[in-house]
């Protein structure tokens, strides 16, 4: 398979996850190129942890082949390509630990927390500045776009008029490459206490991040809309508590939406 040549490789020895990234001015879609070395990974074991970044994306998607617009060089589009073992390619745990180490790296740069909103949105005063798209074949890739030096003009120009950036909450906008590498370093320090067994810090910040249990709240279960009361949510499955009293537990994977009904969005 021939694929795209990298118009820069840079090697981070410190890390696994982005211990090699490979840059790009241009390209169709970095999850899409990650899915195609992912087919290859049993004889390149080597690009487990490759992160691929790229200034501008032809063909960037997010959840359900939505289009992901970025103005050149204004916003981390980013895949990281990993071969997990079968115990650790659970969407809920990968999805999530996507979110909560994104929601880090906001809050490390605009200075108060951001907000998670199901299953793949990470949410700043209600609006969206990243999304995250996981996608597994032969091998997993962790797919993030996150708007870094956009201004709120650009982002009307680009048909998102109800997102944000991290320059819309800052006086001078951090280098998007330095957001880039940020946010490999978190995701490598989370994703280290995840294969160790260790990840229960992560849930608990997904839990936070969401901000749901205790709260009314309704799911889309299987497709099908269900009203009640979240009494709890972690990686082993969450229970809503219906109004007759009944508690139904379903598992994450599960539950394509999930949302508060007592204010919206998630309370930050």
């Amino acid at each position: 398979m021939n694929h795209p040549k990298p118009d820069e490789i840079v090697e981070r020895g410190h890390r696994t996850l982005g211990r090699v990234v490979w840059r790009f001015r241009e390209l169709a879609s970095t999850n899409n190129l990650a899915l195609e070395l992912g087919a290859r990974l049993d004889s390149q074991p080597r690009w487990h942890g490759l992160a691929l970044l790229a200034d501008r994306q032809t063909r960037g998607r997010g959840q359900h082949e939505r289009v992901w617009e970025s103005p050149p060089g204004k916003g981390v589009l980013m895949s990281v390509l990993l071969d997990l073992s079968p115990s650790l390619r659970r969407p809920a745990i990968l999805t999530s630990f996507m979110a909560v180490s994104v929601a880090s790296v906001v809050e490390r740069f605009i200075g108060r927390p951001a907000a998670l909103k199901w299953p793949n949105d990470v949410l700043v005063d209600g609006r969206k500045i990243a999304g995250i798209l996981v996608e597994q074949a032969r091998g997993t890739v962790l797919g993030v776009g996150l708007n870094v030096s956009q201004s709120a003009e650009d982002l009307v120009e680009s048909g998102l008029p109800e997102a944000t950036s991290l320059a819309c909450h800052l006086l001078v906008p951090p280098a998007v490459g330095l957001v880039a590498e940020c946010l490999l370093d978190a995701m490598d320090r989370s994703w280290e206490s995840i294969e160790r067994g260790e990840g229960a810090d992560v849930e608990a910040a997904w839990r936070d991040g969401l901000n749901l249990v205790g709260r009314p709240v309704r799911a889309v279960v299987r497709g099908v809309p269900t009203l009640g009361f979240l009494e709890r949510l972690g990686w082993d499955g969450l229970a809503i508590r219906l109004e007759n009293g009944q508690s139904l537990p379903f598992m994450p994977e599960e539950v394509s939406a999930l949302a508060g009904l007592d204010g919206g969005e998630p309370r930050r």
